[in-house]
């Protein structure tokens, strides 16, 4: 009887597992977070399928921690559709803005205090219908302000290697740009970012044509 109760265990294990990687979870990332220096409505969140299959987002959501708040805003940006293999997905602030700035519609808008409203010193993460982190993007309780992860009237753009989500964010996998020297990063640079010249929503320097 135990053994058939360790070998019914790990099926459901083995089940769940296989569960979970139809469900996408971990090859969505987020590859761009903007902030611009020159139009705070142009602000959005990209997120990229690295996988080799569609994802249903729906279930998906947009999380944010302001400032050096220990509890996410109430203001979560739910996710719908279908993101296809090595595609993209826009979350905007604002649509007619990121529609003239841009030159395309975003696929989300949500609007003022969403978690692709950051003024550069929150933490965004993408969670899942668990209501666990998948990918994650800056330090819970800790203000970015004078860290790794300002992206203060900037940029935060994933590094081209990345391979799939991560819960527990990874200073090392992304480039970021703010108003602000900051020390001892992996790559921060001092260059406030502009709209739309700076910024590249719907690419992605790791991004495979298919």
């Amino acid at each position: 009887m135990l053994k058939h109760m360790t070998f019914f265990s790990r099926l459901l294990t083995l089940v769940g597992l296989i569960a979970l990687c139809h469900n996408g979870y971990g090859q969505i990332i987020i590859t761009e977070i903007a902030d611009p220096n020159d139009n705070a409505d142009a602000r959005f969140v990209e997120l990229y399928n690295l996988g080799d299959t569609a994802v249903d987002l729906n279930g998906y959501y947009l999380q944010r921690w302001t400032n050096d708040s220990a509890s996410p805003t109430t203001n979560t940006t739910p996710l719908s559709g279908t993101l296809e293999s090595k595609d993209f997905y826009i979350v905007a602030r604002s649509s007619s803005v990121f529609q003239t700035i841009y030159g395309f519609a975003a696929d989300k808008t949500d609007g003022s205090g969403s978690p692709a409203d950051s003024n550069g010193d929150d933490q965004i993460a993408l969670m899942n219908s668990n209501g666990e982190v998948v990918d994650m993007f800056g330090k819970v309780g800790e203000d970015g302000s004078g860290t790794c992860h300002e992206f203060e009237d900037g940029r935060a753009e994933r590094v081209a290697s990345v391979t799939n989500a991560v819960a527990v964010w990874n200073e090392a996998e992304w480039n970021v740009w703010a108003d602000s020297p900051v020390s001892g990063c992996t790559s921060h640079t001092n260059a406030p970012r502009t709209a739309a010249t700076d910024f590249d929503p719907g690419e992605w320097i790791g991004h495979i044509v298919l």
